[in-house]
């Protein structure tokens, strides 16, 4: 039946400037957060925000879709990326017409919280096996809803990534650490879910907009979202000192913003069934990284499982190059 899409213009951008002269044709303000900001202080000021007129103008779209015979009001959907994103989370949280959400920058968010609440009550070994069902959820979801081809390599690739991951981890060295709860598998099968729908979402956002504002974006938004939760749930923000914060700096900036960065730009050049089965390399990299680093020790049951993934993802990669 296909999709009914009303985008609006919100205040300072598109057809709705701020500070604009008329007699040159231009706003006076600079385009982007700037108008945002100039509007943003004019409403302090009379003790209003502007995130109120945000929410205002997306709860007068949601009544004109109402009014339109083709939408179907029992399935009224939101998304957006940056400042849409935003709104995208207000408006669904202060309109019930608003059914399913997907702020991009907020599924970044919570995905990496989820999952680092996750290793706090799991063994690491069992946190990466929930993880790696990453292309049993994401390939039928591309299938179905995507409608991306599912071809027998394909399936047979990502059944054996799969298997390959969860036995290479389950044979790895026992160690010493806390043991497994049930909150800690509800919040690795949280992650699980967050990053099947960060990566399909974003695959679509990626159509429309490029590499470095997507990044931009999620990295923003998502700092936005830990923040926030953080502050909720009474996290001690101070606990972090000295050479933590090196550490902290370096994940952000190379898995968090160049890993991803690539995946981003990868994303419209392959299929999200594909992109969710190559990414298992990931723990494939961590055990290397790990032993050559860390010392930590590699089982020869552990490494024939970590060839059975690499000989996997090289097939696949292979196949969807040539194809």
């Amino acid at each position: 039946q296909g999709f009914v899409v009303l985008a609006f213009d919100p205040m300072g951008q598109g057809e709705r400037f701020q500070g604009y002269w008329s007699r040159a044709g231009v706003s006076l303000v600079t385009p982007g957060v700037p108008q945002h900001w100039t509007a943003g202080t004019a409403a302090f000021l009379i003790n209003q925000t502007l995130s109120s007129y945000f929410v205002w103008d997306g709860i007068r779209s949601i009544d004109y879709l109402a009014t339109r015979p083709e939408v179907d009001i029992e399935r009224i959907g939101a998304t957006g990326c940056s400042g849409g994103g935003t709104q995208s989370t207000y408006i669904s949280a202060l309109d019930p017409r608003v059914k399913v959400a997907a702020p991009l920058g907020v599924l970044f968010g919570l995905n990496i919280c989820a999952f680092f609440i996750s290793l706090r009550q799991l063994h690491v070994a069992v946190a990466l096996v929930i993880g790696a069902l990453t292309p049993v959820v994401a390939l039928p979801i591309a299938v179905v809803v995507m409608k991306e081809r599912l071809t027998p390599l394909k399936l047979v690739c990502a059944l054996t990534a799969v298997a390959g991951v969860i036995v290479s981890v389950l044979a790895a060295p026992s160690g010493k650490g806390s043991g497994n709860t049930a909150t800690g598998y509800v919040w690795a099968v949280v992650s699980l879910l967050v990053w099947v729908a960060y990566l399909l979402v974003s695959k679509r956002t990626r159509r429309t907009v490029g590499t470095l504002s997507l990044m931009w974006t999620l990295s923003t938004v998502g700092a936005l979202t830990l923040t926030v939760l953080a502050l909720v749930v009474g996290s001690n923000l101070g606990e972090m000192k000295g050479v933590a914060w090196v550490w902290v700096t370096l994940l952000a900036l190379g898995p968090g913003i160049a890993g991803h960065g690539l995946l981003a730009w990868a994303q419209p050049r392959v299929d999200a069934s594909v992109s969710s089965v190559l990414i298992q390399a990931e723990p494939l990299g961590a055990s290397v990284a790990a032993w050559v680093f860390l010392g930590e020790r590699v089982t020869l049951a552990q490494g024939a499982a970590l060839l059975v993934v690499l000989a996997a993802l090289v097939a696949l990669a292979w196949a969807e190059r040539r194809g």
